[in-house]
Parts: structure tokens; sequence; C-alpha cells
């Protein structure tokens, strides 16, 4: 899932007017973020989106999506991620839950946080995931983006998901699931090249025969390495 990309799950359902939220790592205060991240974000989600899917779309809808993320990504701690849970008004008053995330850009990330949705028994209708390049201030506040970050800004994944409603129980379990699973995820990503060193060594001390080959093997990237024990 390592990349810009837009997934439209089932039908997508149409966002209104918010109630009150549920949320988790609260990512932003309830001041209106800045005009020209809204306007980054608005553009960014966009990029990540087929041509087809941004028409089901109004631009007032656009808005609000970019306003949504741009409050998510406002405010985080480096190796932190924000997460923004919340409870939208949708077509006819039916209602579905919206998630936001901000996090360091790395590989896992969407098929990890969809499976924690789908472990909840919750269906996902979208999922929007562009990765932008995003220049903080000490305190984690959010002050550029895109171009305008300059060179050597961090790239973030941010991530958009639609899905069915659930109530305030289930939402709180939800948020916790996802920060263990993006937590599980930071590990695996930070102990890949170890590793990956260890099964080098592994195939090197075994010399030659079928147990350095089926190695060498798994090690040119013919299976995702999730641990290493020694024995």
């Amino acid at each position: 899932d390592h990349g810009t990309v837009a997934h439209n799950v089932g039908s997508m359902r149409t966002m209104a007017n918010p109630v009150p939220p549920a949320k988790g790592h609260h990512s932003s205060t309830n001041a209106a973020p800045n005009s020209s991240i809204v306007t980054a974000m608005r553009a960014a989600l966009l990029d990540a989106t087929l041509t087809d899917d941004q028409r089901n779309r109004s631009a007032a809808e656009w808005d609000e999506a970019a306003t949504f993320m741009a409050q998510v990504a406002e405010q985080r701690i480096a190796t932190v991620p924000a997460i923004q849970l919340e409870t939208v008004s949708g077509t006819a008053g039916a209602r579905h839950m919206r998630l936001g995330i901000a996090n360091d850009d790395m590989p896992f990330l969407v098929d990890s946080v969809a499976g924690a949705i789908e472990a909840a028994g919750l269906q996902i209708d979208y999922v929007i995931h562009p990765i932008l390049a995003l220049r903080r201030d000490e305190t984690g506040q959010l002050i550029a983006t895109g171009a305008s970050a300059g060179a050597g800004a961090a790239r973030e994944s941010l991530i958009y998901i639609e899905m069915e409603r659930a109530d305030a129980k289930a939402r709180h379990k939800l948020l916790e699931d996802i920060q263990s699973v993006l937590a599980d995820v930071r590990a695996a990503v930070a102990d890949w090249a170890p590793m990956q060193a260890a099964m080098r060594a592994d195939a090197e001390r075994l010399g030659d025969g079928e147990g350095a080959d089926l190695l060498h093997w798994l090690l040119d990237r013919n299976f995702t390495q999730l641990g290493h024990e020694h024995i």
C-alpha cells in the first residue's frame, strides 16, 4: 500500500455537516486550519483519487474532507501518529464515520489500518492515501505543505477513510486497535533492516546448499519478514 492510491470500496456515502465527534489523538484545536494548508490538502486528496471518483463528490464535500484532514495533520509530535475519528451525517439523515490519520510515511500503513477496521466488523466505503511533504516547527505545528514546505521537509502519510457507523464503545475500541497496529507497523519497519541483516548472516553461515538458497530467495523480496529468532 506504499504510495499514493485511492480505493473506492462498495458504495460511497456523501459527507455533510459533522455531529459531535469521537476523537483519538487530538490533532487540532477548534480554530479553523490555515486556508493555504486546506487548499494543499484538497489538492493532495484529489490527486490521489481517480477522476471518476472525483466527480462523485461536490466541491463543498471535497472542501469539508480537506478541512478535516488539515485539522488531523495540524499538530503532531514526531513518531506519534495523529488520529481523529468522527461521525458525520449523510444522505437522508444517514450517518457514517470518517477516520483521518497523519503519520510518518512507511510501508504497510493502509493495509494494517484497514485490517483493524475490518476486524471490528465495520465496512470500509472509501480510502484515500496521499503522501505529502509537510514542514513542522519545533512543537509539531504544521506550517507548510507540498512545494512550499521546501527541501528537506518530511514526507507524511495521510489516510482518509469513510466507513459504516459504530457506537461510542466500538469507536473507542477501534481507536485503541488502530493505535496498536500503527505501533506494530513502526516497530516492524524499524526492525526490517536488522532482521534482513540477521537472515543474510544466517545464509552466509550455512554456506552452500538448499538452506542457504532458501534464505537468499526469501531475502530477494519474496516475502514480508515480520520477525527473526536467535536459537
